[in-house]
This record gives C-alpha cells, structure tokens and sequence, in this order.
C-alpha cells in the first residue's frame, strides 16, 4: 500500500528536521502527526476517486454494458495500490460481472482474491467450487463468509442450502441455527430453516432477487425480462 510508505516517509522526514532543534518528544509526536495527517489525506483522496470509477460502473451495468463496467473498474488498479485492501475489492466486482455473466473461469480468479467482507463475492466463490463437487474448498469460503458477515441472513442461507446439495442435510440444519440465532429477525431465513425442518425444497427465492444471482436455480422469467437488474455487488442487501 503506496499510501502507508508516503506516509511514513513524511513522518520520518519532519522527524528529523524537528529533531534538529526540539527534543525527542517533540520528534516523535511530530512524525507521527504528520504521518497520520498525510495517510488520511492520500486515503481520502484515493477512495473518492475509486468510488468515482465504482458509480460509472453501476450505470454501465444497469444498462448492460459489461466489458465497460469491467474497464473501469480494471483501470482502478493504479488507484487500489495506494488503499488498504483496494485491490480486492476491485477483485471481487470483477469477480461479480464476469459471474452474473456465467463466465465462471474469468470469475473464477477474482472472487478468489476478493475481500473477505465482499459476502456476494464469497458465495459465487463457493458456488463454483460447488459446480466443480471441490465440496471441501465450497465449506472453507463458506465458513470464512459466515464468520465475516455474520449479520447477513443471505450468507447463511446459501450455506445451508449448499450443504444440503451435497447430502449434508444434518449439517444445514446446524448452519440455520446458527445463522437465526445471529440474524433472529429475518423471515426469509426462518422460512427455509422450516422448509428444511419439514424435509422440504428450501425456497431460497424468498430472499429475492438476489438469490438468481447465483445460478443455482434458473431465475423466474420475470427477472429473464426486466431491462434494468439491481446488482448486489455495488448495492447490497
């Protein structure tokens, strides 16, 4: 992180001009002032050129225009080097275009390097090693997910309902209790835990929209027709 080096050399650098004729407190507080005011100052300036690039995106998404939204994103690079886990944010947007377009292998390699916290980012993750029957690397990213999004409901349904995919019914009914116990408001994931309960198909579309995301199940023919989706990598629930 670029930000974080320019950044200290401003404060190694008023450090010891003000150790010139001050004492050591006074060098020390002065080169650590400095280097916090020039890393916040760099952030802030990095972040809101990136969000400028992230908001022509959405606009190119909402109408379809892929390949652009995917360069624009693309020509953030040079902007993420200076940002604290910039690079895999911008990993896991990438990631989300080139899956909701089912170009899983050109996904494939950004949703691995994506943000932890990036939660839609994780389950295509999943559901690609889900489609490859990789069911061990499938529960690793979905663990990791559940740990880091606790309060997203969603994360905890798809777990479950990948879990009873691959016959680990048991183990589903164990991630809903967890998942209702962190999310004890959601309806949505209250009602697959009773359609789990009750030895029934998890409707996971109560969830909306964001659910055919995935490509686990063919999205109702409504979403088939809409002329403007609302994307969850940019917009989340």
């Amino acid at each position: 992180m670029y930000s974080i080096a320019v950044a200290l050399a401003s404060g190694m650098a008023a450090a010891v001009l003000v150790s010139l004729r001050y004492n050591v407190y006074a060098t020390i507080l002065t080169g650590v002032l400095v280097a916090v005011v020039v890393f916040f100052v760099i952030t802030r300036y990095m972040v809101n050129k990136l969000q400028a690039l992230q908001q022509a995106s959405i606009k190119q998404l909402e109408t379809q225009k892929f390949d652009s939204a995917v360069r624009s994103l693309e020509s953030g690079s040079s902007l993420a080097r200076w940002l604290i886990l910039g690079q895999s944010q911008l990993n896991g947007q990438i990631g989300y275009i080139y899956y909701i377009q089912k170009k899983y292998d050109k996904a494939f390699p950004y949703l691995k390097n994506a943000f932890v916290k990036n939660w839609m980012a994780q389950l295509m993750l999943a559901a690609f090693y889900y489609r490859r029957k990789e069911f061990k690397k499938m529960e690793e990213v979905l663990e990791r997910a559940a740990k880091s999004n606790k309060k997203v409901a969603f994360v905890w349904g798809v777990y479950a309902y990948l879990l009873s995919a691959v016959g680990k019914k048991e183990e589903a009914l164990k991630i809903l209790a967890r998942g209702t116990q962190a999310c004890p408001d959601d309806k949505a994931l209250k009602a697959v835990q009773l359609n789990l309960q009750n030895k029934k198909k998890m409707k996971m579309g109560k969830f909306g929209d964001i659910w055919y995301q995935l490509w686990l199940e063919p999205p109702p023919q409504r979403m088939l027709q809409a002329a403007q989706p609302r994307f969850s990598a940019f917009r989340r629930r």
